[in-house]
């Protein structure tokens, strides 16, 4: 279960493109898919492999502080 917003599955992309609680946090992750060249809806892939939005990535992770 998510501890943040209480849905049933905490997945990989729950925590980071459907929560919620983080939707504020989400858009240094869309501005950086776009300055990297993906357009329209984000994709776990994208956060995960492009080395300028994984930077973005972690930043977000960090400002979550789901994990401290």
């Amino acid at each position: 279960a998510c501890a943040s917003c209480g849905a049933a599955y905490e997945t990989r992309a729950h925590y980071l493109l459907e929560c919620p609680v983080w939707e504020p946090l989400r858009q240094p992750l869309h501005a950086a898919s776009k300055k990297s060249g993906f357009f329209g809806p984000l994709h776990v892939s994208q956060l995960l492999t492009d080395p300028h939005v994984l930077w973005t990535t972690a930043k977000f992770v960090e400002e979550t502080g789901r994990f401290s």
